[in-house]
Formats: structure tokens, sequence, C-alpha cells
């Protein structure tokens, strides 16, 4: 083999291992790229949800409508299929136990059965809201 050829074999692995090099390079981060936007997503749609909890329980709490429980009743119930809504956009991101428990939790809260002049019936539909923003806030 003459000197020149084997300086172009040289140059040839060279910039075969410089393709290859760029082209893993380009696929980790693609990888790491979708990984940061999957979670930024369910960071987003747990926050989301997280807000929409809130936003029900200061409903929930005393005095919101002038203690009119009538009034708070059909609140509650109206707001139901939109946290069975708002909970099914994040079921998906749990896994295992914790999605079984995010079910029951959510099912807990939507579930409240009350009597006409139940005076425990906020506290319990606070209870169960509260539960879940504890849920939300523990790290899995």
């Amino acid at each position: 083999m003459t000197e020149t050829t084997q300086a172009l074999l040289e140059v040839a692995r060279l910039v075969a291992a410089g393709i290859v090099g760029a082209l893993t390079v380009s696929l980790f981060n693609h990888l790491f790229t979708r990984s940061r936007e999957r979670q930024s997503g369910r960071d987003t749609r747990r926050r989301e949800f997280g807000s929409f909890v809130a936003g029900f329980k200061s409903q929930a709490a005393e005095g919101y409508y002038g203690g009119d429980h009538k009034i708070f009743v059909g609140m509650y119930r109206q707001t139901i299929p939109e946290m069975r809504r708002a909970a099914a956009a994040i079921e998906g991101d749990f896994r295992g136990e914790r999605r079984a428990e995010f079910k029951r939790l959510v099912d807990a809260a939507i579930g409240i059965r009350e009597g006409q002049a139940d005076p425990g019936f906020r506290k319990r539909v606070s209870d169960s809201l509260d539960a879940i923003l504890a849920f939300l806030d523990q790290k899995a």
C-alpha cells in the first residue's frame, strides 16, 4: 500500500467516525428532548388539574355561597363532569398503585352524596379535595 492510499484510508476512517459520532449525539439529543417534553407535559397537566381542584375547593369553603347549602350542592353536581374530564386528562400520567390511588381519590371526591340539610357535606367535599391535592404534591 502506498503512502497516499494509507492517508486516504485514514481520512475515510476519520470521516466515518465523525459521521457515526454525529449520528449518535443526534439520536441521544432527540431521545433526551422527547423525554424532557413528555415530563414537561405531565408537569403542566398536573399543575392545571391541581389548579382546578384548588378552585373547586375554594368554592367548597364555608361562606362562598353565603351558607346556602342548596346552591353549593347544585354547584357540586355541575362540577362533577368537569372533574371527571380533568382527572381523565392526567390519569395516564400515573402508573400502577399510584394510578389506582388517584382514581380512588377522584371517585371519592365526585361520589359524595348529600342529604337535604347535611351539615357535614361541605366538609366531606373539602376533605376529599384536600386528599387529591396532597396526592398531587407527593413525588413518585
